[in-house]
């Protein structure tokens, strides 16, 4: 096996298509193909399955994906690290993110990160708290953002954020600076599925509360929209909301609430150039 197709074969595994895989790999579909073809004959195993709308892993094939990730992953720490002794700082970065911390935080650190190394390769993947912790464990990226504590990964402090009530603005308590918990319990609910369930979760049960739930979202600005229509009332984290004038009012809690985020990595041990790089740009900063 080379390490062209086990870089073929993480392209199709995380495009879920050969088409899409040829084209991101600047190749044609059937040069794909036969490389997937080609390395699973040589281990003797089916790592996809085939359908009409794509392609799904195969248990073994998710296996294999681990290490082929593994494997790619060092290969890169060596090309970073001889090339760090030639004095070129190069290399690849796969960071994994909230949306709300891709749009509140991520541009300025980006940008001066970009200028500091502008020889480092970034690339930003956005999902769900689970989706992006995921990726890390999996290898499929370096660096994720994660709601601190988060164990199983070491971490280092990147910002913390305000959980703040949003109200339609005929509400009731619309015109407060802050409300208290308790007070959010009887109205229609709107839940963010994108990865702060859990802890909007916990700050009701705190105070001995149950949210009448009434509609559920996983995008930020589906929440937001339908508070807006005056659907529910909700609780979210200050980063989702979107900088545009919201037809809504924003309210503290009372007693203040924060959620901490960080950036982990996998172990502090074996980290590439480029993502020491980017860590000890955060914590400089």
């Amino acid at each position: 096996m080379t390490l062209t197709q086990l870089e073929i074969f993480i392209t199709v595994a995380e495009t879920g298509n050969f088409t899409r895989a040829a084209e991101h790999l600047y190749m044609t579909q059937s040069a794909v193909s036969h490389a997937i073809a080609s390395l699973e004959r040589e281990l003797g195993v089916v790592l996809l399955q085939r359908g009409r709308t794509g392609v799904t892993m195969t248990t073994v094939g998710e296996q294999v994906l681990l290490h082929a990730r593994s494997i790619v992953e060092h290969v890169e720490c060596i090309r970073q690290e001889t090339a760090q002794v030639r004095g070129v700082k190069t290399g690849k970065l796969r960071i994994g993110s909230f949306p709300s911390v891709s749009k509140g935080i991520f541009p300025p650190l980006l940008g001066s990160f970009r200028r500091t190394y502008p020889g480092i390769e970034v690339t930003l993947l956005e999902g769900t708290d689970q989706e992006v912790y995921d990726w890390l464990v999996s290898c499929a990226v370096d660096i994720a953002v994660v709601t601190l504590p988060t164990a199983g990964v070491e971490s280092i402090p990147l910002a913390t954020d305000e959980m703040v009530a949003v109200l339609p603005v005929d509400h009731v308590l619309a015109k407060n600076a802050a409300v208290q918990v308790e007070r959010l319990a009887t109205d229609p609910f709107i839940m963010s599925k994108a990865g702060c369930e859990p802890l909007i979760k916990t700050i009701f049960a705190h105070v001995g509360v149950t949210p009448h739930v009434a509609f559920e979202a996983s995008d930020p600005a589906v929440v937001l929209a339908m508070v807006q229509e005056g659907l529910g009332i909700t609780i979210l984290p200050r980063l989702s909301l979107s900088e545009s004038p919201l037809h809504a009012s924003v309210l503290a809690l009372d007693p203040p609430i924060f959620r901490q985020l960080g950036l982990a990595v996998r172990s502090r041990t074996s980290l590439s150039p480029a993502t020491k790089a980017f860590l000890l740009h955060v914590e400089t900063r």
